[in-house]
């Protein structure tokens, strides 16, 4: 409403001031972009920016852990091929499928992590304003 509001007094403004209407819906159409500008794209950019910037950080440090166990998985799997006593080697072998197990879960739900949320909220950002500008109002 606050939109109509503004092209209304706009245009009657510039119809008063001696402009053709013409003209006059041009400088309303172009006062109307720039609320648009000012409530969403600005608070869009304010409020999903640094939204955006803590999920992709957080998705990084999923990924970091999911390779440090996995590396770890690895390791143990190379202390098994050493010379050590059979029971050590089950030890390590066990560990590393332990490991291995943990490590692909964290993978997976890194991989998650970045398609379903951080995905979605760019999705939610860059198509927030549109369900809202969509209604279809008549002007009288």
């Amino acid at each position: 409403f606050a939109f109509l509001g503004g092209y209304a007094s706009v245009k009657q403004m510039g119809m008063a001031q001696g402009l053709t209407e013409e003209v006059a819906l041009t400088y309303a159409c172009i006062g109307v972009a720039t609320a648009a500008i000012l409530y969403f794209i600005i608070p869009g950019l304010v409020i999903g920016l640094p939204v955006f910037l803590v999920l992709v950080v957080l998705n990084l440090a999923f990924l970091l852990v999911a390779a440090a166990v996995i590396t770890a998985a690895v390791l143990l799997v190379l202390t098994g091929l050493t010379p050590l006593g059979l029971p050590d080697k089950l030890l390590c072998f066990g560990g590393a499928a332990a490991a291995a197990a943990i490590g692909l879960v964290l993978l997976w739900f890194t991989i998650w992590f970045l398609l379903c949320v951080t995905c979605g909220w760019v999705r939610l950002m860059t198509r927030g304003g549109k369900a809202i500008s969509r209604k279809e109002v008549e002007i009288v």
